[in-house]
């Protein structure tokens, strides 16, 4: 999705995040790992394929992401598209009208002190609390 949809792999390598292909996992009562690809067709291929092979094959893929750098990106490339970023407030209150996208009522700083403003369109909260990673200059 990442890289079909909104074309962030070149951006992710560049950082140097690696891609991940599949997952093991153990997991219950049972201690046996299994295994997870992200693509079928790599069932079939993986036995012929040398280290480079994946990354010329198109085959669905994960990130391995350093999660505080990854926001960064995401959140960039939100503001680089046209999204309203804003930093310094907090959210009060997120509303729900049916099946609309939720809103939501925040308070944020102004230079006289605290002030209230409420969006009217659909807005995304995220539920952590830690402040994003400061701009580079």
């Amino acid at each position: 999705m990442l890289d079909r949809h909104l074309g962030l792999g070149p951006t992710l390598a560049a950082q140097g995040f690696a891609r991940k292909y599949g997952a093991v996992y153990v997991w219950g009562e049972n201690r046996d790992p299994w295994t997870v690809l992200f693509d079928q067709r790599l069932e079939q291929d993986l036995p012929s394929l040398d280290e480079a092979g994946p990354l010329g094959g198109g085959y669905e893929h994960a990130w391995q992401v350093e999660r505080a750098r990854f926001d960064e990106i995401l959140l960039t490339e939100a503001a680089r598209r046209g999204a309203d970023v804003r930093f310094g407030g907090e959210v009060e209150s997120v509303t729900f009208d049916g099946s609309a996208p939720p809103g939501c009522a925040c308070a944020r700083r102004t230079h006289r002190g605290r002030g209230r403003h409420r969006r009217q369109r659909p807005a995304r909260c995220h539920r952590q609390t830690a402040r994003p990673a400061p701009r580079r200059r």
